[in-house]
């Protein structure tokens, strides 16, 4: 089979633009993984940020809860020692 003039043109055009598109892909394929890779590091940067602030949280929830309990006790014995020294 033989291609006229104008058939082979258009196939050589046709090829060009498709390799020109391919290696267009090819690069928003590269510059979208570029980006993805970023932004996993960026969550994960965030997602120990947020772990090591959800921890001092509870640190700080348990000693809330020490220190109530002590303010309670000692409320409880000054109640008595008040009582005791009304009597």
């Amino acid at each position: 089979m033989k291609l006229s003039k104008k058939g082979a043109v258009t196939l050589a055009t046709a090829l060009v633009v498709f390799l020109i598109a391919t290696g267009l892909m090819l690069s928003r394929i590269r510059n979208l993984e570029s980006s993805y890779n970023e932004q996993s590091k960026q969550m994960q940067l965030l997602k120990d940020e947020y772990n090591s602030l959800s921890n001092e949280l509870s640190a700080e929830k348990s000693e809330r809860t020490k220190y109530q309990r002590l303010y309670d006790e000692v409320s409880i014995r000054n109640e008595q020692l008040e009582a005791e020294l009304e009597n």
